[in-house]
């Protein structure tokens, strides 16, 4: 066996990687579960806007929500963390007087 200094510095490396990417691999796997409940079950969608955006009337967001497309969803999502939440509040009331009786397209 060899006991050079330079291995036993090696083996210490390599044990802390081995590690690190044993929990970069578990928190990955949590991270594509959460995304693949998102994407299947609609009502996590909503508790998770709901969560971010407090102001926002619940049945506006709900209706809201019921005519989306997991898509739209998401640029739902990623304007709920850039904008001001009275702003977001103002845009969820605009989005829901203007979407009565109709779908919902965004693009």
């Amino acid at each position: 066996m060899c006991v050079l200094p330079i291995n036993i510095i090696n083996e210490k490396i390599y044990v802390f990687l081995w590690f690190w990417f044993v929990i970069l691999a578990v928190v990955s796997g949590f991270v594509v579960v959460y995304r693949a409940v998102l994407i299947i079950w609609s009502p996590a969608r909503f508790y998770v806007l709901r969560s971010k955006a407090r102001l926002v009337n619940v049945t506006y967001l709900e209706r809201v929500l019921d005519r989306c497309n997991v898509g739209e969803w998401f640029l739902l999502d990623l304007l709920v963390k850039n904008l001001d939440p009275v702003h977001y509040r103002d845009l969820i009331s605009d989005l829901e007087k203007h979407l009565e009786g109709k779908s919902l397209e965004l693009a």
